[in-house]
């Protein structure tokens, strides 16, 4: 009897429950985390629908970008509470960065932030990926694709949370391993193994129960993560990756209305044709539409007018500005009734810059900088079984 495949569409679970820590898990956490039996594998439905936007009550200043307000499931937390303290009180990721061995804490954080402008050499399909992620037990393979950039040439890659959480339910010891290759070119074809650089504590801790939902639903909010290459699947490394630089300068209103791109791997025919299918990589020009915050009344999500992207499998693409940066990540797709069909919204690299510093104190530039492997070892130690357990838990429920 053949093993059934379940691919994974558009957007895995995102919120509508709210997780709070608890005392529990707290003594989970300082017991060293027991691991729990081989969880039941379950089917994940990725389809994200946006909630109704309620206006913001209170006319923005000259200097306070116009957005409109989404609920926020972290607004009643200060930095997330145990499980990202961990990484703060945590030196190890100090130590893993070459910017922060040359310099206090603080003074890398309060640092300018200077803008970067994309060589002239890299394409946005040159720095696009396709990210294909299993799960394999005894009985069954699950698996999930999704896009995903190259924002540095040593080879990060900025994806979504929902696709990169399958790194963090391998269990070798008890049958279930998990893969993430990462695929490139026109057709898409496998190139490297990722590891699980960062995912954030927070989306995990909010987002386990959610894998139960057959309709998961939320805003997107701190649905991002960073893998690196850590293998390759044939011949060697390049000594540089194809990369777009990121940029985590704060939006302003002139954001609305400006032209950007949208790419991503477009994988509709995925679910008529399986995981075999061809996709390709895709690029559309299209426009910024509305600006959202979820706390602070920054721009943290932009709405994107429809193009050929909006497509299932485009999330974990980059919104990348005229000059080459990557401005924004595909989170989930836009208000249908609203937006219309194949639009498209998308967290702003600002808003990703800003939560990484909550739950570390280290920012997206020097997250992505030094030595990766170093700095993957020390969250996979400290984290993922931390993390692990909180998902096995819900699984196992």
């Amino acid at each position: 009897m053949g093993i059934p495949t379940f691919l994974a569409s558009f957007f895995v679970g995102i919120l509508s429950a709210f997780l709070a820590l608890t005392s529990g898990m707290e003594s989970l956490m300082r017991s060293g985390l027991d691991y729990l039996g081989a969880p039941k594998v379950i089917d994940i439905d990725n389809s994200i629908e946006a909630p109704a936007v309620p206006p913001l009550d209170q006319e923005a200043s000259d200097n306070t970008p116009d957005v409109s307000v989404l609920p926020s499931i972290y607004e009643e937390q200060e930095y997330g509470g145990a499980i990202p303290n961990i990484l703060i009180a945590t030196p190890y990721r100090q130590e893993a960065s070459v910017i922060l061995a040359e310099s206090p804490v603080e003074e890398s954080i309060s640092s300018a932030t200077t803008t970067p402008i994309a060589p002239r050499d890299v394409s946005i399909k040159d720095a696009l990926v396709n990210i294909f992620c299993t799960m394999r037990t005894k009985n069954q393979i699950r698996a999930t694709t999704g896009s995903g950039v190259f924002i540095h040439e040593n080879g990060v890659i900025l994806t979504n949370a929902h696709v990169a959480q399958f790194l963090l339910l391998s269990e070798p010891q008890k049958g279930i391993k998990t893969t993430c290759t990462v695929r490139t070119g026109t057709p898409a074809v496998p190139r490297y193994y990722a590891d699980l650089l960062y995912i954030p504590p927070l989306w995990v801790s909010e987002n386990a129960k959610e894998l139960h939902s057959e309709t998961p639903t939320g805003t997107g909010e701190r649905d991002y993560a960073l893998l690196y290459v850590a293998g390759t699947i044939d011949g060697s490394l390049p000594d540089r990756f194809p990369a777009l630089p990121p940029l985590v300068e704060p939006f302003t209103n002139t954001a609305k209305n400006q032209v950007v791109r949208a790419a991503g791997f477009p994988a509709e025919i995925v679910r008529t044709e399986g995981s075999k299918a061809a996709i390709s990589p895709v690029v559309a020009t299209t426009t910024i539409t509305e600006l959202f915050t979820y706390t602070a009344k920054k721009v943290d999500l932009v709405g994107i007018a429809p193009s050929a992207v909006g497509e299932q499998g485009s999330s974990g693409g980059p919104i990348v500005d005229l000059m080459g940066n990557v401005i924004g990540l595909i989170t989930t797709r836009g208000d249908i009734a609203k937006d219309g069909e194949k639009s498209l919204r998308a967290i702003t690299l600002p808003y990703i810059d800003r939560t990484i510093k909550e739950e570390t104190r280290v920012g997206l530039t020097d997250t992505i900088s030094g030595d990766l492997a170093a700095r993957a070892k020390g969250f996979r130690e400290i984290m993922t079984p931390l993390l692990s357990g909180i998902v096995f838990e819900e699984l196992s429920e």
